[in-house]
């Protein structure tokens, strides 16, 4: 058996779902969103957290788990997308994106949200962070 083998409709359904609702989540928010940034990167993070890492809600403090740092903050809609369709927080959130008190702010901060590891918004500093 092909221990790289994987099933691709799988993905490119979890990739629409993901895209689905990071159009709900920026029509609906009160600041807006960055929707191209987002869309730009549904593949990439559907692959990543459905395929590649080794993460999981259950698991946030495993010393062993792999560790994703967004540093490309403004994009966040799809990191949230993402990380409700993995089970890290209720879809029903999405709802609350940029709202006052919300879990979900228009960067990523890893004290009010499940799953986000670095609280990050200035391109570039993702990376020497990561190091």
């Amino acid at each position: 058996m092909n221990p790289y083998s994987y099933d691709v409709q799988a993905l490119e359904r979890k990739a629409r779902a993901v895209r689905r609702h990071i159009v709900r989540l920026n029509a609906n928010s009160p600041a807006g969103g960055h929707t191209g940034a987002d869309l730009s990167q549904v593949e990439l993070l559907t692959a990543l957290y459905f395929r590649i890492l080794n993460v999981a809600p259950e698991r946030l403090a495993d010393d062993q788990r792999d560790i994703y740092i967004q540093s490309k903050g403004h994009a966040v809609g799809c990191y949230y997308c993402v990380l409700a369709e993995a089970g890290f927080f209720p879809v029903e959130w999405l709802e609350t994106y940029q709202h006052a008190n919300s879990h979900l702010p228009g960067h990523p901060v890893r004290q009010k949200t499940p799953g986000i590891e670095l609280n990050t918004g200035a391109l570039g500093h993702g990376l020497p962070v990561a190091v």
